[in-house]
C-alpha cells in the first residue's frame, strides 16, 4: 500500500511539474516564453499576440557499449558468449507541432539533457524560431 502511495504522489508531482522556454526569432529582436510539461507532453508559446499549443514526443539517445564476451568452462565444453551493451541517457531530441491561435502552424525540434535544450521551430511561412528550455518560470 505505501509503495501506491508513493508513486500516486509521485505522479500527481509530476503532473503539475512544468519548465520554462525562451523563444526568439532568428530574423527580428523578438522574443517570446512558452513551458512544457514532461508528463503530458504538452508544449505552450506565447509569442506576442499569438499563441501557440500542442505535443511533443521525445526519444532517448541509445549508445553502444564495445563488444562484451562472456566464457563459462562447464565439464568438458567452453561456452562463448558475445553482445553489445545498449545503454540510453536523459539526452536525446524532443519534436512537437504545434497550432497557433492566427493559424500558422510550427514544427519544433529540441536537442535535450533532462529538462535543458536548445533547437528550433519553424513556422510554415519558413519564419524560423531558436528554442531554449529548461528553466522555472
Amino acid at each position: 500500500m505505501r509503495h501506491i502511495l508513493i508513486c500516486c504522489t509521485i505522479l500527481i508531482t509530476l503532473a503539475g511539474c512544468s519548465a520554462g522556454m525562451v523563444i526568439a526569432k532568428r530574423d527580428t529582436s523578438e522574443t517570446g516564453r512558452g513551458t512544457f510539461q514532461a508528463y503530458t507532453k504538452k508544449l505552450s508559446i506565447d509569442f506576442g499576440a499569438k499563441s501557440c499549443t500542442g505535443h511533443y514526443a521525445s526519444v532517448r539517445d541509445r549508445s553502444e557499449i564495445g563488444l562484451i564476451s562472456a566464457y563459462s568452462h562447464s565439464g568438458s565444453a567452453t561456452v562463448s558468449t558475445t553482445g553489445t551493451l545498449q545503454t540510453s541517457s536523459s539526452t536525446g531530441y524532443a519534436k512537437g507541432i504545434l497550432t497557433c491561435n492566427d493559424g500558422d502552424i510550427w514544427r519544433c525540434e529540441v536537442k535535450h539533457d533532462g529538462p535543458s535544450g536548445y533547437g528550433i521551430c519553424v513556422g510554415k511561412d519558413g519564419a524560423i524560431y531558436d528554442v531554449i528550455t529548461g528553466f522555472s518560470l
